[in-house]
């Protein structure tokens, strides 16, 4: 970012993310953290931009930079980007996914900070395992202290959770394959989608890049926007919605005192 190219799309995937990847849409790539990079503009341009990318991540050590020219290629790669939460999932034994049966039912709910998705076959049984989805923004310079932390506490906690992102602005989500019957697991999945949060905080952050902050996340929102951020937003709340029929209770309790 600091080269000024104008990259389109920055996609990081860690190393366990591109093994499940590779599992699930038969690619080959290397099995190590990587990023992929997106560019627009004419050929000359693009050649250009490509080249310089390469010079600029090989001078960080980079161990290797592939092109994607061709339309199929470029495709496939990112389907397999798209398609990475299937592939997560289909990691844990027992998983069960198929994209290639339209007539399966996908159901998608939201539960808490994070987002919940189980497979629901046409026979109606739903596969043992789910996949849960957080995320957080810090500032570019932080992103690998962040990833880091992110890791440390996967291992420390137990947890199956890869990690995938839009790290051109520093957001990235953990996306974690759990048992939802497992009350304990449930648990370490909470306290990780917590200390994933404060950690944000300490390195100037925000508790949510996309998801929004959800019934999981808005006791946090003291710690981000302080006192008088949320005096603020009860202002504002009111003022839109003096009756307070809009989702009460969600995001700001107008009743509330911090």
């Amino acid at each position: 970012m600091q080269s000024g190219l104008p990259v389109a799309r920055i996609e990081f995937l860690d190393e366990k993310m591109v093994d499940a990847c590779n599992r699930f849409s038969k690619l080959s790539l290397d099995v190590l953290p990587t990023l992929f990079l997106e560019f627009h503009g004419s050929n000359n341009n693009i050649e250009m931009q490509g080249q310089l990318a390469e010079e600029t991540c090989k001078s960080f050590e980079c161990l290797k930079f592939d092109y994607a020219t061709e339309p199929n290629k470029r495709a496939d790669l990112w389907k397999a980007r798209h398609n990475l939460f299937y592939a997560a999932l289909a990691l844990k034994q027992g998983s069960k996914v198929s994209l290639r049966d339209h007539k399966n039912e996908i159901s998608t709910i939201l539960l808490s900070d994070m987002l919940t998705f189980s497979y629901r076959e046409k026979s109606g049984s739903v596969s043992p395992s789910e996949g849960y989805i957080t995320d957080v923004c810090v500032p570019i310079s932080a992103l690998p202290r962040m990833i880091y932390l992110t890791n440390k506490e996967l291992k420390r906690l137990e947890l199956l959770g890869m990690i995938a992102g839009h790290v051109g602005d520093g957001n990235f989500h953990v996306v974690l394959v759990v048992d939802p019957k497992n009350v304990e697991e449930m648990e370490r999945v909470h306290e990780f989608s917590m200390i994933l949060a404060k950690e944000s905080l300490d390195l100037h952050g925000t508790v949510t890049g996309e998801h929004g902050i959800g019934l999981g996340k808005k006791q946090l929102l003291i710690d981000e926007f302080g006192l008088q951020g949320i005096n603020t937003m009860k202002v504002i709340k009111e003022a839109l919605d003096p009756l307070n029929i809009l989702n009460p209770g969600k995001v700001i309790d107008m009743n509330k005192s911090f």
